[in-house]
């Protein structure tokens, strides 16, 4: 962007209420910084996008691709997409005009389990290509185990965005205990 772009986003930076009640302090330096961590984010995203749909086609149209395969990557291909949606809405979330300082924290746990959830099922497919069928064992004990180790997982992860956007950490900056207390202070 020329100078005058970058006046322009500043100033609409300006209006919102993080920079109005948290980043008042910023020059245009400060807000580039965070503003190129943002593009950079978003790039990515989008470059993973391309990376993953322009070989896939070309694969497609060669046939190099099993017909088993073509399901999983395009379910693969719109979890990514519907990442880069759900994250997308979670940033405006933080752009909006209002008391909000911060995104939502419930659109930042959405977006983190979704990433999460993307990353599994890349693996589970992985291990799909890479493990025959014939070569698992199941144990139906060890089975129910492992989902209730998950279901746990899940509900400390989605606990953590919610605690990492709701900044918890500045109310009680201290682990394992909680300011110097192993139990909560009554408030």
């Amino acid at each position: 962007m020329n100078g005058q772009e970058w006046n322009i986003a500043f100033e609409k930076y300006k209006q919102i209420a993080q920079f109005k009640y948290l980043n008042s302090h910023f020059t245009l330096e400060d807000f580039k910084f965070i503003f190129f961590w943002e593009w950079f984010h978003r790039l990515w995203a989008r470059l993973i996008g391309v990376v993953f749909i322009i070989p896939f086609t070309i694969f497609i149209i060669q046939k190099r691709i099993k017909r088993e395969m073509i399901r999983p990557l395009i379910i693969l291909f719109l979890l990514g997409a519907l990442q880069g949606l759900v994250g997308w809405i979670m940033v405006q979330s933080g752009l909006e005009d209002s008391d909000l300082l911060y995104v939502s924290h419930y659109k930042l746990a959405i977006h983190f389990i979704l990433a999460l959830g993307l990353l599994c099922y890349a693996l589970w497919f992985a291990l799909q290509l890479l493990i025959k069928s014939r070569q698992l064992l199941y144990k139906q004990s060890l089975r129910n185990f492992i989902g209730w180790i998950i279901g746990l997982l899940i509900v400390q992860l989605v606990y953590g965005a919610f605690m990492a956007g709701l900044k918890a950490a500045t109310a009680a900056p201290t682990w394992p205990d909680i300011n110097g207390s192993w139990l909560p202070a009554n408030t």
